[in-house]
């Protein structure tokens, strides 16, 4: 009989769709993210003065988001050892 299941630990494991789905929502917060500052740094270079970080309100609102998402989804799963080790 294979005890396997009584030593290993109980852990919720993500599906593939949904760390494909936070990875992508990452992604593109990011993106947006360096656009905005980009656009910023432009703004401030060519207006001559430094304005407000206006792309920070985006910025919390998509990072709230992503994390609300990955709190909904189960969080770190612990599928791949933090050390770099293998199973």
């Amino acid at each position: 009989m294979n005890d396997d299941f009584l030593t290993r630990p109980l852990t919720a494991s993500r599906k593939p769709r949904q760390r494909a789905v936070l990875r992508i929502a990452a992604a593109v917060l990011l993106a947006i993210t360096g656009i905005q500052a980009v656009i910023w740094l432009l703004i401030a270079v060519l207006g001559g003065h430094l304005v407000e970080p206006w792309w920070l309100w985006t910025t919390g609102a998509g990072a709230a988001l992503v994390g609300a998402l990955s709190l909904v989804t189960g969080g770190r799963d612990g599928s791949l050892p933090s050390n770099g080790e293998t199973r």
